[in-house]
C-alpha cells in the first residue's frame, strides 16, 4: 500500500469517527419537550366515553427536532365497557385559538381500554399509556398538540368510560405550552375546546435533534477525500 492511500485511508478513518461521535453528542442531546409526570399530585378531572378526547401542547425549541416519545396518564372506570381502543394522535395547532387543526401522519399508537388500571378517586389509579420509537420531523419554534381519544366504545348512555390526569400547578417542562385541550363531542366530530392555559395533562415528549449536523461533517469528510485524491492523482508511487 503506498503511502498516498495510507494517507486516504487514515483520513477515511477520522472522518468516520466524527460522525460517530457527532451522532453520540446529538443522542446524549435529547429533549424533553414537556414533562409534567413530576408533579407531586395530580386532580381528579371529568370522565369521557366514546370518541371524546383530550390533549396536551407542547412547544419546539428554535432547533428542528424529531418527535420519538410520547406519555399520557390514564384510566379507565370501574364500570367501563371494555371494548375500544385509546388512540394516541399528534396535531398543529392551526386550529381556531391555535387549537389542534389538522393532524399530522396517521395514529401514533392505539391501546385496549380493557388494558388499563381502574380510576380511583382517592390515590391515583392512573398508568402510563406510552408510544415509543416515533420518528417524526418537527419545525422550530412550533406549537403541537398530542392528543388521546377512545374509539370503538360500545357503551351507550352518559356513563364514563375512562379518566384523564391532568394538574394546575405543573412541575417540570411546559415551556411554550397553550396548557390543555378538550372535545367531548361524542358524536366523533372533533370538537376541540380550550386552549385551557392554566390546565396542564400529566404527560411528557421526548424528542432529538435532526441530524443535520451529521450530514455536514459527513459531506465535509467527502470533499477532503476528494480534494486529497484530486490533489494527488499525478504523484508517482511510494514504496
Amino acid at each position: 500500500m503506498t503511502i498516498r492511500q495510507n494517507i486516504l485511508r487514515l483520513v477515511a478513518i477520522a472522518a468516520l469517527a466524527a460522525v460517530t461521535m457527532i451522532a453520540s453528542l446529538d443522542h446524549a442531546r435529547s429533549a424533553t419537550l414537556y414533562d409534567t409526570f413530576g408533579t407531586s399530585a395530580g386532580l381528579a378531572n371529568p370522565g369521557f366515553r366514546n370518541n371524546m378526547g383530550f390533549g396536551l401542547s407542547f412547544q419546539t425549541t428554535a432547533n428542528e427536532y424529531t418527535l420519538t416519545k410520547v406519555t399520557f396518564a390514564v384510566a379507565r372506570d370501574s364500570g367501563a365497557t371494555l371494548d375500544g381502543n385509546l388512540v394516541v394522535r399528534l396535531w398543529d395547532s392551526t386550529g381556531s385559538g391555535s387549537l389542534p387543526g389538522a393532524q399530522i401522519g396517521g395514529d401514533l399508537g392505539t391501546f385496549p381500554l380493557s388494558g388499563l388500571s381502574e380510576y380511583v378517586p382517592v390515590g391515583g389509579g392512573y398508568q402510563p399509556i406510552v408510544v415509543d420509537g416515533l420518528n417524526i420531523g418537527l419545525s422550530p419554534s412550533t406549537n403541537y398538540w398530542a392528543t388521546v381519544t377512545l374509539t370503538g366504545n360500545t357503551a351507550t348512555g352518559s356513563a364514563n368510560q375512562y379518566y384523564i390526569q391532568y394538574t394546575t400547578a405543573p412541575s417540570g417542562t411546559t415551556t411554550g405550552s397553550l396548557g390543555a385541550t378538550q372535545d367531548t363531542d361524542d358524536t366523533g366530530t372533533d370538537a376541540w375546546q380550550g386552549p385551557f392555559s392554566t390546565a396542564f395533562q400529566i404527560g411528557s415528549v421526548e424528542a432529538v435533534p435532526e441530524p443535520a449536523t451529521l450530514s455536514m461533517v459527513a459531506g465535509a469528510g467527502l470533499v477532503v477525500l476528494l480534494t486529497y485524491r484530486r490533489r494527488h492523482s499525478t504523484c508517482g508511487r511510494v514504496s
